[in-house]
């Protein structure tokens, strides 16, 4: 199974600046950085709804 790859607050929102503010598209950005677009859109929905917050990591709920 691959390791799940962790990425820090200040690289998410670089990302989704980039799309957001820059007009950039997921794909092209996605491409770019080596990420999926999934991954990226969920990302700036999270932005949309929680602003940088929604970027931190989760805490894990048991």
């Amino acid at each position: 199974m691959a390791r799940k790859v962790k990425y820090d607050v200040t690289y998410k929102l670089r990302c989704v600046k980039e799309v957001l503010k820059k007009h950039h598209s997921v794909h092209s950005i996605s491409h770019q950085e080596g990420i999926s677009g999934s991954l990226l859109r969920k990302w700036i929905t999270d932005y949309h709804n929680q602003g940088a917050l929604g970027l931190e990591p989760k805490k894990n709920q048991t």
